[in-house]
């Protein structure tokens, strides 16, 4: 863990057999308070098993990531795009009502298309409106050890996000080779598509899966197909950065051509519809036609018409 961010955390020995370390280690845990959950997000469940419980059917479990899950909300089984009712839930490993970001959950769901060969590991329960897979992510990675063919210009990796495992080719975004130590930008073209949004957190092994190399913070999970290496394109992604959505939405809309394609933006941010619109004024970003535009952007474009029309 030298090279890593966890180069400082504190060892503490444990054994389950003994109780050894096990009051030191909650009290260690405890004392890192209360993590930032997503709560006003749509739910999104990373699933990591599924299994058949006799008299109840087809139960899957996993970490709730974002949102809330209630019994009766009606989702969407992704990349398959199989729709589901909840028919019950537990949370915590206790029977509940309704389940909250952050919590281990298991899901009793039903659904006509669904059956237990239809879910696999890796796969989102989630709000429809989050349903959109995808075979290409932009990121931000930091390696930890060097790849094997630093000349190659792609390098095959496995991708580790939520619970899903696909095979990935990884190409830098920028001059020169993937080197150990300094963040890159770099393009990852899957093997299949995923469920991915922006803020996931990836983790890359290599092509033999023996190593983990690095791991980073997906920036755009829909990016565009042509221009990936040019300038416009590096400001661009340098802007989506911020961890904060407004501020990230005010950097975008610094940049040429001053507008961006609101639905996108807020899909990959999580950000729902009944909340869209308090992001956009926050950023002073008119929406007009599916776009949020700068308002200088916005002043300027109207100043040109005028002066067309007179």
């Amino acid at each position: 863990l030298a090279e890593t961010t966890l180069a400082d955390a504190p060892v503490i020995p444990v054994s389950a057999f003994t109780g050894q370390g096990l009051d030191q280690l909650s009290i260690a845990l405890l004392s890192l308070g209360e993590r930032a959950r997503d709560r006003d997000g749509h739910p999104r469940l990373a699933v990591d098993r599924a299994f058949l419980l006799t008299g109840a059917g087809l139960i899957v479990t996993g970490t709730l990531g974002s949102g809330r899950i209630a019994v009766d909300d009606r989702l969407v089984l992704s990349p398959s795009g199989v729709d589901l009712r909840v028919r019950g839930l537990h949370a915590q490993n206790r029977p509940a009502g309704e389940a909250f970001s952050g919590q281990r959950v298991a899901l009793n769901i039903v659904g006509p298309r669904l059956e237990k060969a239809a879910v696999n590991r890796g796969d989102w329960v989630l709000h429809p409106d989050l349903h959109a897979p995808t075979d290409q992510l932009d990121a931000r990675i930091r390696l930890i050890r060097a790849l094997p063919y630093p000349g190659r210009p792609d390098h095959p990796v496995h991708v580790h996000l939520g619970a899903a495992h696909v095979m990935a080719r990884m190409m830098s975004l920028q001059v020169g080779r993937l080197e150990p130590g300094p963040a890159a930008l770099v393009r990852l073209t899957l093997a299949h598509p995923i469920g991915a949004l922006a803020m996931d957190r990836i983790v890359l092994r290599d092509a033999g899966a023996t190593h983990t190399i690095g791991g980073g913070v997906l920036i755009d999970p829909f990016p565009p197909k042509r221009g990936r290496r040019s300038p416009e394109r590096l400001a661009g992604l340098a802007a989506r950065e911020a961890p904060d959505v407004v501020a990230a939405l005010r950097a975008v809309l610094d940049l040429p051509p001053g507008w961006i394609e609101a639905p996108a933006f807020m899909l990959a941010r999580n950000i729902p519809s009944s909340a869209a619109g308090a992001v956009l004024a926050a950023a002073n970003a008119p929406e007009m036609g599916g776009l949020a535009i700068s308002r200088p952007t916005l002043d300027r474009l109207g100043a040109a018409v005028i002066e067309v029309l007179t």
